[in-house]
């Protein structure tokens, strides 16, 4: 998951968010937030507008 989200930008980075948090079982939202949080958290902000799709 951290190359899925760390390693892209952009719209790719749009499509991994939705795709990764939309599925549960490969983490969900909360497992975004988790991987963004060690990871990469320098990606926080630009994460969370496309998780905001999820808000809908």
């Amino acid at each position: 998951m951290e190359t899925e989200i760390c390693d892209e930008t952009g719209t790719s980075l749009g499509v991994s968010v939705r795709s990764i948090g939309g599925n549960a079982t490969g983490g969900g939202v909360d497992g975004v937030r988790l991987t963004v949080a060690y990871f990469c958290p320098e990606k926080s902000q630009e994460v969370e507008s496309y998780l905001e799709y999820f808000k809908k």
